[in-house]
């Protein structure tokens, strides 16, 4: 499945309280399962952002969280964006 995320009028990670490195985008198959992070999501002067991936899954949660790192493992910051998709539908 391909995601392709595109954002805009995101405020600078680093000017957030507390401030963070870079935001990173995660997916979830459901409220159970670990959230698999797939990519940073890089915003420019004109705070605007996109990513675009592939996930195996069809039915997620896709949600972004504002992270000291872009290579941690689980989510430690709180969900500031968040969708569910389902291809089923």
């Amino acid at each position: 499945m391909a995601v392709n995320l595109s954002v805009k009028y995101l405020a600078d990670p680093q000017k957030l309280q507390p401030p963070s490195a870079i935001y990173v985008v995660w997916v979830s198959s459901d409220k159970d399962s670990p959230a698999q992070n797939i990519g940073a999501l890089k915003v420019d002067k004109d705070r605007e952002g996109k990513l675009k991936t592939v996930t195996p899954l069809h039915a997620f949660q896709l949600f972004v969280t504002a992270e000291a790192n872009g290579q941690i493992q689980e989510p430690a910051g709180t969900k500031l964006l968040w969708t569910d998709y389902n291809s089923d539908k």
